[in-house]
């Protein structure tokens, strides 16, 4: 299914004033099921599901500042049930990434003026490098999740609703490549990674912490097929 974007044109250098649900930090593409129970925040998805956007922002709380984070992601809201208790069961998926301008607050909730922020044009002397960079980190993606068992290759295809396809680059996208994103929010990376890919400008440092993780996963894998190896050989 395609996802709505929110468009670059007239807008990456406006201003603008959102609701914030401080919570954990989402990505660009990614899916984002909610579960909200507290009054603001049931107050909050009920005023966003009636704008025409449909979209509110998401950021991380910060512990060392205790309020959250200074970069987040627009979240769209593909769809919203209540429960008979009240709660709601809220399915969101990632848009354009932002950066805090100015905190705020509406009846309870965070609010923020923020301003979306986009990758850097890629150099024409390195766009032939990167996108070699980009085709063979998502093979050796692929091949790490050829190895998995089935059961785990169903429930992770499942997740993603389908299997991310390898999409080019282009200097159109503001957010690069959005496989990438899918990975960042699936394998396991640690949070304040994740949170140096949303807010870097460029592609590279994105692939470099994917590749990374997948060098340890890989090696893992083969360490464990050693010892296994070894332990049947002593036997």
């Amino acid at each position: 299914a395609t996802i709505p974007r929110l468009p670059i044109n007239n807008i990456i250098s406006t201003i603008f004033e959102i609701p914030i649900f401080v919570c954990v930090l989402a990505l660009p593409y990614c899916t984002c099921p909610l579960h909200v129970f507290e009054p603001r925040y049931r107050l909050m998805m009920r005023r966003t599901i009636e704008t025409q956007s449909r979209t509110f922002g998401m950021c991380k709380y910060d512990q060392e500042t205790d309020t959250f984070a200074d970069y987040g992601t627009l979240l769209f809201i593909r769809g919203l049930v209540y429960t008979r208790d009240g709660r709601s069961i809220v399915d969101t998926i990632g848009q354009r990434r932002f950066h805090i301008i100015d905190r705020g607050e509406r009846d309870g909730y965070n609010t923020a003026r923020i301003q979306l922020i986009q990758d850097h044009p890629i150099e024409h002397d390195e766009f032939d490098d990167l996108y070699q960079i980009n085709r063979n980190t998502y093979n050796r993606v692929r091949v790490w999740f050829d190895q998995l068992d089935a059961y785990q290759r169903t429930l992770i295809s499942r997740q993603l609703e389908g299997y991310p396809p390898c999409d080019n680059l282009t200097d159109e996208s503001t957010d690069g490549p959005s496989w990438a994103w899918i990975m960042l929010n699936l394998l396991p990376i640690e949070a304040n990674l994740q949170y140096t890919a949303l807010i870097s400008q460029s592609y590279r440092p994105r692939l470099r912490i994917i590749n990374d993780t997948i060098d340890f996963l890989l090696n893992h894998k083969q360490q464990q097929q050693q010892t296994i190896t070894s332990t049947t050989d002593e036997s």
